[in-house]
């Protein structure tokens, strides 16, 4: 601080503020979560599994509930700061919605 602020209360103040913001980050600005990762590349290779099963002729309207279940998995992935569960979750909704298409699920 500079010495001749140091008789302002307002200064004082606002330096104490940005101390204080400086040591302890508010945890609504934090976004590791690591957790949301792990959730997300479960929900992704879960869907991945169910996916195999969609790709059999005449079970093509699984791939419905993989699109829907992926649609999770990337909202999982994006609230963490890796994002390998996102990529996961984003490959399986591409080949679950090509297979859809190519079915004639998605006109």
């Amino acid at each position: 601080m500079h010495p001749e602020n140091r008789g302002n209360p307002e200064i004082v103040h606002l330096a104490k503020i940005q101390l204080y913001s400086r040591n302890n980050p508010s945890p609504s600005v934090r976004t590791d979560h690591p957790n949301m990762n792990l959730i997300s590349i479960i929900i992704g290779i879960c869907c991945a599994i169910l996916m195999c099963f969609g790709l059999i002729i005449f079970l093509g309207w699984i791939n419905w509930f993989v699109l829907a279940g992926c649609v999770f998995g990337v909202i999982f992935g994006a609230l963490s700061d890796k994002k390998s569960g996102l990529t996961i979750n984003a490959a399986v909704m591409a080949v679950g919605f090509l297979r859809l298409l190519l079915g004639g699920g998605v006109m």
